[in-house]
């Protein structure tokens, strides 16, 4: 975001309040309770993406991305 800032397509507010709405969590489960979008971004290791698929068992009124 400082590149966009640096070329002036945004603002330092507009970053900062971008920031801001982002959270962070070690809590998978509790972290994605209320999310209607979940981005699932792990390393392309078959094991490690079926323990997060099956930690997170997303109902299917959820839409999640890989």
């Amino acid at each position: 975001m400082l590149r966009q800032v640096d070329k002036a397509l945004i603002t330092s507010e507009q970053m900062n309040d971008a920031l801001l709405n982002l959270h962070f969590s070690d809590q998978l489960v509790e972290s994605v309770q209320n999310a209607d979008l979940v981005i699932e971004a792990a390393s392309e290791n078959e094991a490690i993406k079926k323990n997060i698929f099956q930690q997170l068992d997303i109902p299917v009124s959820k839409i999640m991305q890989t």
